[in-house]
């Protein structure tokens, strides 16, 4: 192989890799370490504390913000997964930076499932919590600004 050519490969790959890289949707999760936080961002998945793939753990009582980059745009959570322990499970919303901001809903079950939820600024808080038992599947939620 000519040196141009094995130049001009490894240059593609490294392309490639990081374009992978930076394509892929940013994962926040509610949690411990992410409790009481403010996230700024206009994309990426909003999970409970089990991740995509896990379910969430007893006791929990976890709040986060999610503010558009943008302060002109209204943020967007559209619930692609929600099934938790009703009626002891809950996820709260509140319009605003905190969870003194204007209350929006009280969500159990799965009433969340499919649906968006929308800000009228650029901030949206969640709170949740679970009881002592049962853990389900939890939520998904896709973040986007408007």
């Amino acid at each position: 192989m000519t040196t141009s050519k094995f130049v001009t490969l490894t240059t593609l790959s490294v392309i490639f890799i990081f374009l992978t890289i930076t394509t892929q949707a940013q994962v926040y999760l509610l949690n411990s370490e992410t409790n009481g936080t403010t996230i700024s961002t206009c994309s990426g998945t909003l999970y409970d504390s089990g991740g995509e793939m896990g379910s969430y753990q007893s006791n929990e009582n976890y709040t986060i913000t999610i503010c558009s980059v943008d302060p002109n745009s209204n943020i967007s959570l559209q619930f692609n997964e929600f099934t938790i322990e009703n009626p002891f499970d809950f996820l709260f919303v509140y319009d605003g930076p905190s969870t003194s901001s204007p209350f929006i809903s009280e969500n159990s079950g799965s009433t969340l499932s499919g649906q968006s939820i929308i800000s009228s600024g650029n901030c949206l808080t969640i709170k949740f919590t679970s009881d002592g038992s049962a853990n389900y599947n939890g939520f998904a939620a896709e973040i986007s600004c408007l």
